[in-house]
């Protein structure tokens, strides 16, 4: 979770320093992720837009084990960040999937939009899943022919 949060501000340091104000939505969606991490409803609610905040459920913890930001894009008054994470079931195997984070601009400060960005990781994680699951019965055929 230090790497992480360094390696936010770091980028966050060499986007300010060029000028941008590209470091605010990266910032924001490395502290939503690190309080989902955490299991820190309360500020994953005050990190998430309006319009979401209100359907977060309270509980859980987002459960993965890298996570990298990058590359944040501004459009108006939304934004999108890289996201890369790896996620781990409870037999050990991992899952790396990508997907965006979806921010929109309230009142100035830039939140997570919720909705998008799960249904974006959702739609990650089964198009990896999908790909996971062929390359296994690909094997599992190998071996079997190979018998």
């Amino acid at each position: 979770m230090t790497g992480l949060r360094l390696s936010v501000t770091v980028a966050a340091a060499l986007f300010a320093a060029c000028g941008t104000d590209a470091a605010e939505p990266l910032a924001v969606a490395g502290a939503f992720w690190d309080a989902a991490r955490a299991g820190e409803s309360e500020r994953v609610r005050d990190l998430a837009s309006t319009v979401t905040a209100t359907a977060l459920v309270p509980g859980g913890r987002a459960r993965f084990n890298e996570l990298v930001l990058t590359d944040p894009r501004i459009s108006g008054n939304g934004a999108v960040v890289h996201t890369a994470m790896t996620l781990q079931n409870a037999d050990g195997r991992t899952l790396r999937i990508t997907f965006p984070t979806h921010l929109v601009r309230e009142d100035g400060a830039w939140k997570v939009a919720v909705d998008e960005t799960m249904t974006a990781a959702v739609m990650s994680a089964h198009g990896a899943a999908m790909v996971d699951s062929t390359t296994r019965s690909d094997s599992l055929v190998a071996r079997d022919t190979a018998r």
